[in-house]
């Protein structure tokens, strides 16, 4: 069994030496109880194998059992597939394989060798393409931000250029007036920061079904994805905030 079966099934307890009357799975229809072999009889547990998700990459793993055909050829149906690792170039060993299966029976047809890089690449090709254009429009999303808090301390800068010019006058130095520029940029991207994580979090139980690994309210990420907004204004209210520490006093007041 695998660890899964043996967390449900045997929880707290060593399931080793224990015995149990396996059944079709869910879903299979019923086959006639001679087919079942000695499965009349309870079966021995001999080890515990480690999960793996033979329904995909993006589905929970579930209890797994794993019987010899000649015991129990009732459970054993549909197709099989072989996994064979290699340290060398995996299609050169196509060949060998097949001729390794025809050796043990000449009727077995083989129907498909690949590679499991490929095979996981078909496995993952809708979610790829749907975190692609999630990502493409999530990168849309920034670059915008990024040009809406340019445009709009830059517009601020220029419309406090008399004011700026004023308390430079009366002694405020180059740190001052470039905290006060990036002050404003910081209440911009706190705004933004607000309203993403409201949206974000009114919309997790729609997007939890595009998500795998990480949960549609993980704080890591969403902390992650606020600082990183947050950086990316302050970097855009860097250039603003440079041209406003060099303001000229006098040039400052004699503007309209």
């Amino acid at each position: 069994m695998n660890e899964e079966f043996a967390r449900r099934y045997f929880p707290g307890r060593d399931p080793i030496g224990r015995e149990i009357r396996p059944g079709p799975p869910e879903g299979v229809p019923p086959v006639p109880l001679e087919d079942f072999g000695s499965s009349r009889s309870a079966i021995s547990i001999v080890g515990v194998v480690q999960n793996f998700m033979n329904d995909g990459p993006a589905q929970p793993t579930a209890p797994q059992l794993f019987m010899l055909y000649r015991q129990i050829p009732g459970l054993n149906f549909g197709f099989k597939d072989v996994v064979v690792r290699t340290a060398t170039d995996p299609e050169s060993l196509a060949p060998a394989v097949a001729r390794a299966l025809k050796s043990l029976d000449e009727d077995i047809p083989l129907g498909e060798i690949q590679t499991m890089e490929t095979h996981l690449g078909h496995e993952t090709a809708d979610r790829r393409f749907t975190t692609l254009v999630l990502g493409s429009f999530a990168g849309l999303g920034l670059l915008l931000a990024v040009i809406g808090a340019y445009g709009v301390v830059s517009y601020v800068v220029s419309q406090r250029t008399r004011e700026l010019g004023v308390r430079v006058a009366l002694g405020a130095g180059a740190s001052d007036i470039l905290w006060l520029v990036l002050r404003y940029g910081l209440s911009i991207a706190a705004a933004g920061v607000a309203l993403g994580l409201a949206g974000a979090l009114a919309a997790r139980r729609s997007v939890e079904a595009l998500l795998y690994g990480v949960a549609a309210s993980d704080l890591p990420t969403l902390a992650g994805a606020a600082g990183l907004l947050i950086l990316v204004i302050l970097a855009a209210s860097t250039v603003p905030a440079a041209r406003a520490m060099r303001i000229d006093p006098a040039e400052a007041l004699r503007s309209p």
